[in-house]
């Protein structure tokens, strides 16, 4: 008897602690649908938007390496300032950077200039300097326009304005949960959001405790040591909406900052006209462009198509004109990822999966039923 009032009460305590995990699990739930509500609010106020900035990075001296003659790269503490525009309309954006970057396949300094379009589906992108002006790279990615926590000191304009779109590098807010956490930024109570990536690395983004629940700072960390930190900061909004007045972005080794990126007075103009022209590009003639993801390259024509190339063209060295002005040998068009030869090699290696797979199931089945 006393056994079974022992057992009834553990099971009552059982019931309770499921029942309050369950009231917290759904008031962690209810506070972030607020945030989704007041951020899906602001992307629809603000319809498009041009953000220009002057990224101040700084280097300490020696952190890029050594020169030829041994010499600290750079020889001293060295900011250089890099230029940034940033359009955006719905989930199409347009990205440009020009200044002066290092370059590791040659160890020096040099102007470099990027670009990035994603016009809703697909993102071109062309990375040019000084050392590759005959052959700049060209990359192309049909899933996302900055990928998983990439490239935070360019992603302020995004964190303000279209903090849910997660195909931009933003916060896909699905896959987010509440922390207990409480932080404090610039004097604003903040509450924490965090995530596990595939990479095992933690995501962590504070963001106001209520009102526009703005986004003050997002952190990239693996064992608890800060990789990644990227600070912003607001003045009194204009024409109703939050203003980001700089940021912050710090690279960090082995707790040691190895690179700061300051943005001091960003310039931003919202619900502003954009031509179509500026979320479409076209890759200048004879850029050999890698699609990632899908294992091919192509060379870009004059009249901007892309000429398929096969391994068996990049071992025997055909040059780029030769490649240019030729049609791609049958193999090339069949593995084109948007053509009906690389759908139809798609499904013959789908269909040897799944028939590999039933074997193997009923050939487990068999050997579980004869022993």
């Amino acid at each position: 008897m006393h056994g079974r009032r022992i057992l009834a009460v553990g099971c009552g305590l059982l019931l309770v602690c499921f029942a309050r995990a369950g009231e917290a699990q759904t008031a962690d739930e209810a506070y972030l649908d607020r945030v989704r509500v007041a951020w899906e609010a602001r992307e629809q106020r603000v319809r498009s938007f041009v953000v220009e900035w002057v990224e101040q990075r700084t280097i300490p001296k020696g952190m890029d390496g050594r020169d030829p003659a041994g010499r600290p790269l750079p020889p001293k503490d060295t900011t250089f300032p890099i230029k940034h525009r940033m359009s955006c309309e719905g989930r199409r954006v347009r990205l440009t950077r020009s200044g002066v970057e290092f370059d590791i396949s040659h160890m020096k300094y040099g102007q470099k200039d990027f670009i990035r379009v994603f016009d809703g589906h697909e993102r071109r992108e062309l990375f040019k300097s000084e050392f590759n002006v005959q052959h700049p790279g060209g990359f192309l990615n049909r899933r996302k326009f900055f990928d998983d926590g990439t490239y935070l000191a360019m992603q302020p304009p995004l964190l303000l304005y279209r903090p849910l779109a997660g195909e931009l590098g933003a916060i896909r807010l699905v896959d987010w949960r509440l922390t207990p956490d409480r932080r404090s930024a610039s004097g604003v109570p903040c509450r924490v959001i965090q995530r596990e990536r595939k990479d095992h690395a933690t995501d962590e983004v504070w963001i106001e405790d209520g009102g526009e629940f703005r986004v003050f700072r997002r952190q990239l960390s693996v064992k608890n040591a800060v990789f990644e930190d990227l600070s912003l900061n607001y003045a009194a909004e204009h024409e109703g909406e939050p203003v980001c007045v700089s940021w912050v972005h710090a690279i960090r080794q082995s707790g040691k900052v190895i690179r700061t990126n300051a943005v001091p007075q960003p310039r931003a103009e919202i619900n502003v006209s954009i031509p179509d022209s500026d979320f479409a590009y076209e890759f200048p003639a004879g850029v050999v462009v890698n699609h990632e993801g899908e294992a091919r390259y192509s060379v870009a024509r004059a009249d901007g198509s892309l000429r398929p190339v096969t391994r068996g063209e990049m071992a025997a060295g055909i040059s780029l004109e030769t490649l240019m002005m030729t049609d791609p040998p049958p193999e090339a068009r069949a593995l084109e990822g948007g053509g009906r030869g690389g759908w139809l090699l798609v499904l013959l290696v789908a269909a040897f999966v799944a028939a590999s797979a039933v074997w193997r199931y009923r050939h487990r089945s068999r050997g579980e039923h004869t022993h």
